[in-house]
């Protein structure tokens, strides 16, 4: 038996999260894990790494994306600028 994911949104919606630590952002959705029920958000701030190089150079930054658990987004429509 699959477990399919019946989902309010949709890859390439636009939405707003509503709670969590990036609460209030909006921004399109760039994939979904219907598994764990997460979402990957283009437009929300990036979780950003520091990775050291293993012989003492310089230290990187790799912006890795947020995933956002699907029941936290909700539609939004950017030309009326309310809920959908």
């Amino acid at each position: 038996m699959t477990n399919k994911l019946n989902s309010h949104v949709k890859v390439g919606d636009t939405i707003k999260v509503i709670a969590g630590n990036q609460k209030g952002l909006i921004g399109n959705i760039k994939s979904i894990f219907s598994k764990k029920s997460l979402v990957v958000v283009e437009g929300v701030a990036p979780r950003i790494k520091y990775v050291k190089n293993q012989q003492g150079g310089d230290s990187k930054q790799i912006e890795l994306p947020v995933s956002i658990h699907i029941s936290n987004v909700r539609a939004w429509d950017t030309l009326a600028k309310a809920k959908t």
